[in-house]
């Protein structure tokens, strides 16, 4: 989804903003146009993916100086969206911006449980993310779905989810297979978008 357009214009700072300046901007539109603040306007969430792009490369001093150097569409030419966000931390993205995971894990599927998130880059440079949620909490066991545990009460199942930079951005569907005492398991679980480390 390369963008043509302007960053600085897009993030609406002079070509001479430090990172501060460029960091404060992005966060005040991606809390304006993050698509849970704007269920089902397809424009804010263009816009979203528009500002996320613009960060991804403003915020990184060596993508921001090939981006000045060959402008707008120089840039894009020389670089795909792959490079765009290699080694672009998703964590950065949301973790100050009231977007936790734990806030998103908590409305999914509420009580306490151990869940963690951690991104970076993964094979070949791509952005990638992983996610560790408590089984339990899944099957009612931490007050979330309201189902029986399939494991035994004070037993932690605790699984690995890799996301790329995409279904971490605008959320997705992972089927996530499991055994326990034997028995293999399945679950779909919903990412929700903005997931974030924590």
């Amino acid at each position: 989804m390369a963008t043509n357009e302007d960053y600085y214009k897009l993030l609406g700072v002079s070509k001479n903003a430090t990172e501060t300046e460029i960091k404060k901007a992005y966060r005040k539109l991606a809390l304006q146009y993050h698509p849970d603040r704007n269920p089902g306007d397809k424009s804010a969430e263009e816009k979203f993916k528009k500002i996320n792009e613009a960060y991804a490369v403003l915020s990184d001093k060596e993508k921001r100086a090939q981006y000045d150097r060959f402008g707008s569409a120089g840039f894009h030419q020389r670089f795909s969206q792959e490079d765009i966000f290699r080694g672009f931390d998703v964590g950065d993205i949301f973790k100050d911006m009231g977007f936790g995971s734990e806030d998103i894990f908590s409305r999914l599927f509420g009580g306490g449980g151990r869940r963690t998130t951690a991104y970076g880059p993964g094979f070949g440079g791509r952005p990638r993310g992983s996610t560790t949620i408590n089984i339990e909490d899944l099957f009612g066991g931490g007050g979330g779905f309201g189902a029986e545990s399939h494991a035994p009460a004070g037993r932690d199942l605790t699984l690995n989810i890799t996301l790329d930079f995409m279904e971490a951005v605008h959320g997705c569907e992972k089927k996530i297979a499991y055994i326990v005492d034997g028995k293999r398991n399945e679950v779909t679980v919903k990412i929700p978008r903005g997931i974030n480390n924590g």
